[in-house]
């Protein structure tokens, strides 16, 4: 994911996003419904979570 850095199979589905990054669901979605969403069946790290919640403040 080019907004949290997830990657090594971590990802999951990556989307592109129209003139933006390739984001996972948890990216994709935080920006979407401008909410921390946090998909379970997704393995992340601190750091990547940190990078997801930086979302909302941009």
């Amino acid at each position: 994911c080019e907004t949290c850095g997830a990657c090594d199979g971590r990802c999951g589905m990556l989307i592109q996003l129209p003139n933006g990054p390739d984001e996972c669901l948890n990216c994709r979605d935080t920006r979407k419904r401008q909410e921390v969403v946090i998909h379970g069946d997704l393995e992340r790290t601190s750091e990547e979570l940190a990078r997801t919640m930086e979302i909302l403040s941009q």
